[in-house]
């Protein structure tokens, strides 16, 4: 299954119809442009974010109610020396509150 869900350009795609039982993803990308100082009126840089994300959810009983994330960004300012980098490995589990 795959969705595109509004003007915010998120994706989501649920990889269970070729076989990987558990694992889903999405995307999302954000961009900024012609933006202005709120107190002096410059002109502030173009900007774009462009995130993916991808899920896996354990199937074992043993590993019942982990699942991790591994999630990619990228930050892309107009003019900045380098463009900003971020992945982060987490790993997450559901607690039943009662």
């Amino acid at each position: 299954m795959f969705a595109v869900d509004g003007p915010n350009d998120f994706a989501d795609r649920r990889f269970a119809e070729l076989g990987l039982e558990g694992v889903r993803g999405f995307m999302n990308v954000a961009m900024g442009r012609n933006a202005r100082d709120v107190d002096t009126g410059a002109t502030l840089p173009d900007q774009s974010t462009f995130d993916i994300t991808g899920d896996y959810r354990f199937r074992t009983q043993r590993f019942g109610g982990f699942w991790l994330r591994l999630r990619f960004s990228l930050l892309d300012v107009e003019g900045a020396d380098r463009d900003s980098h971020n992945v982060r490995l987490i790993l997450n589990h559901d607690l039943p509150l009662p």
